[in-house]
């Protein structure tokens, strides 16, 4: 099961996922990415610290949502990231794809 809710600050639109990342669940991500994705923002973020697991499907709707943002300018931001799920972020080579970083740098690097 996947839990989304999402809060805008400082024109970041902040994602927190909660649960299990996979094929059954990535419609839901995408909803909610293209509902918040019409509100224009600088930078999407995602709050990943509730990920339980994420599949190579959950892996290719990051990659997706990447390329959607960069066709908007928008930056897109993973933080909080469990490092089981960061292993898997690393061995896929896709660490260079995003902005990766913890909650507190995110904080101090795009909230005003």
């Amino acid at each position: 099961m996947l839990k989304a809710s999402s809060t805008t600050q400082s024109n970041v639109v902040i994602i927190t996922f909660s649960g299990e990342v996979v094929l059954s669940n990535v419609d839901k991500a995408r909803s909610v990415f293209q509902e918040e994705m019409e509100k224009s923002p600088e930078a999407v973020a995602f709050d990943c610290r509730g990920v339980t697991s994420l599949d190579s499907s959950g892996l290719g709707m990051f990659i997706g949502f990447s390329k959607e943002a960069a066709k908007r300018k928008m930056k897109i931001i993973l933080f909080d990231i469990p490092e089981e799920i960061s292993r898997l972020f690393n061995i896929s080579k896709l660490t260079g794809f995003f902005d990766i970083t913890t909650g507190e740098e995110f904080k101090e690097n795009f909230l005003n």
